[in-house]
C-alpha cells in the first residue's frame, strides 16, 4: 500500500472473513472503504446468464472497490478467496476532497 494511504485507514476497524464470506454485495449501500490487510478476495460481478465474472483479485494492501467512495452503492460483489483481514474505515469518516486528493497522489 502507498505510503500516502497509511494515514487514512489508521483508526480503521480490522474485521476477519472466512473463505466464502461476502464482503459486499453489488447494489449494497456503501458504508466503508475497505482495505485488504491478509489473505485474498475476488470482486465479482455476475452475467444475466448467470456467469459469474472475477474482476479483480485483491491482496495484502490493496482498497476493495475504490470507486465506491463516490458512489452510493457498491458495483460489485466482494468475496474472501480465502482467509483474510480487512480494514473497514466507515464512509463519513472519509470526505471525498481528502480521498480524492489521495487517490490523484497514490495513482502518479
Amino acid at each position: 500500500m502507498s505510503d500516502l494511504l497509511e494515514p487514512l485507514f489508521s483508526d480503521a476497524v480490522s474485521r476477519d472473513f472466512a473463505a466464502g464470506e461476502v464482503l459486499f454485495r453489488a447494489g449494497d449501500p456503501v458504508v466503508s472503504m475497505i482495505l485488504l490487510q491478509d489473505g485474498r478476495a475476488d470482486l465479482v460481478r455476475h452475467t444475466g446468464h448467470g456467469l459469474r465474472m472475477i474482476l479483480h483479485r485483491a491482496g495484502p494492501g490493496q482498497i476493495l472497490a475504490e470507486a465506491s467512495a463516490w458512489s452510493d452503492v457498491y458495483h460489485c460483489d466482494a468475496v474472501a478467496s480465502e482467509p483474510c483481514v480487512a480494514a473497514l474505515l466507515p464512509r463519513e469518516a472519509v470526505s471525498a476532497k481528502r480521498v480524492g486528493s489521495l487517490f490523484v497522489l497514490w495513482r502518479q
